[in-house]
């Protein structure tokens, strides 16, 4: 069942990756992580980008720490709330400079997460 959705995140319709991304993060199985991660940090819709923050925050797998990191930049702002409420689930130090400096993002949502994650 994971190797068929994980072959769900290629799909051409963003519905269809959105919830194959939900999927995975309720499953729970960290071999999901690298296609998660992929999702996060490549997929063009901004809601499978959010949905995978969400999903590797479940997951808590330390490999996604660096793409969560990134995520705090991603243009999207739920992606960054969600990237900052999944490494406070992880709690990794790499993490901690990243989440200071999304301290000052310019939405509250984000800030408060960062905040709770720190």
């Amino acid at each position: 069942m994971i190797y068929e959705l994980i072959k769900k995140l290629e799909d051409r319709d963003k519905d269809v990756r959105m919830y194959a991304v939900e999927a995975l993060g309720m499953f729970g199985d960290a071999s999901a992580a690298p296609a998660l991660i992929k999702a996060l940090l490549k997929d063009s819709d901004e809601l499978v980008r959010w949905n995978a923050a969400e999903a590797l925050g479940k997951l808590r797998d330390a490999s996604a720490v660096p793409a969560l990191i990134k995520a705090l930049e991603d243009s999207y702002v739920e992606v960054r709330i969600s990237a900052a409420e999944a490494l406070g689930k992880l709690r990794d130090a790499s993490a901690v400079p990243a989440l200071i400096k999304a301290l000052e993002d310019s939405y509250v949502e984000v800030r408060i997460n960062a905040a709770e994650a720190l």
